[in-house]
């Protein structure tokens, strides 16, 4: 359980740091709010990456869990700033890091299920 939490923690600050620092880069730009749109779910792929690398055999359950915090902290978000972005554009890019964080630790869980050695069947 203890490892399922930090995993989570890590993926959600990992989703953090990147959107931080990618409107660090790109502030000032002509599309801000289109680029944060399209970087959105890269980043949250490599947060539910790293939550599923870190939650061993709980992959499926780190990206969902991730997911589900990236989309309250989108509600939340909203609630602080209201009026400042449109409602459908905070529903989009909550929906857009809440896809990748699942997307991304379904990927690390078919990777590791790929390369899990194989187990012989009994012969009959």
């Amino acid at each position: 359980m203890g490892r399922l939490v930090l995993a989570v923690i890590a993926g959600y600050v990992l989703m953090i740091g990147l959107v931080i620092g990618g409107d660090i880069v790109l502030e000032g730009t002509a599309d801000f709010s289109f680029a944060n749109l399209l970087l959105a779910f890269p980043y949250g792929f490599a947060g539910g990456w790293l939550a599923a690398k870190i939650a061993v055999d709980r992959e499926i359950n780190a990206g969902l869990i991730t997911g589900i915090v990236a989309a309250a902290m989108g509600v939340v978000s909203y609630e602080l700033n209201p009026g400042r972005q449109p409602l459908w554009y905070w529903t989009a890019l909550t929906a857009s890091l809440t896809a990748g964080a699942v997307y991304g630790s379904f990927r690390k869980f078919l990777s590791v299920r790929k390369s899990a050695p194989r187990k012989k069947k009994k012969a009959k």
